[in-house]
């Protein structure tokens, strides 16, 4: 539409690309963490699924590690820039820039929660955290629960 209205009407809708841009960055600051809650990140397992369960759950939890100190890092380091950027204006729509810079803290936010909770069910349950892999979760599926293959 946009390239419509620049090359035939030579004017285009003077809001569009801005708001595009920042519709991008809340929906991958927020969407990270639905994804993760979900076990729905692009994951390469084939190696992961013929190591045996004690890696995998260091593994799982160096990854819960890893997740957890990131989301600080994006909540701390995204209030920081928030807070800079809270003055300033963009350009087309004219609003705060800290709009643009919101997303990385509730993310990170979300993200926090999300792992917290999965350490938490994971030292309630005596269990691995719960990371799986979509491949590991099918085998655990094909297997059955106590390790037999289903007939």
């Amino acid at each position: 539409m946009q390239v419509i209205l620049r090359y035939v009407f030579h004017t285009g809708l003077w809001w569009v690309e801005e708001t595009v841009t920042i519709l991008i960055v809340y929906l991958t600051f927020i969407g990270t963490p639905a994804c993760l809650a979900r076990d729905q990140h692009p994951s390469m397992d084939l190696i992961f699924l013929k190591l045996p369960r004690k890696i995998k759950d260091l593994i799982r939890s160096c990854f819960l590690f890893v997740v957890l100190v990131d989301a600080f890092c994006l909540v701390v380091e995204g209030w920081k820039e928030m807070m800079f950027q809270r003055n300033f204006r963009t350009v087309t729509l004219g609003v705060s820039r800290a709009v643009l810079y919101f997303p990385m803290v509730l993310g990170g936010v979300l993200l926090l929660m999300v792992a917290l909770l999965a350490g938490i069910e994971a030292i309630i349950n005596k269990t691995s955290p719960p990371l799986l892999t979509k491949s590991e979760a099918m085998q655990t599926v094909l297997e059955g629960t106590d390790g037999d293959q289903l007939e």
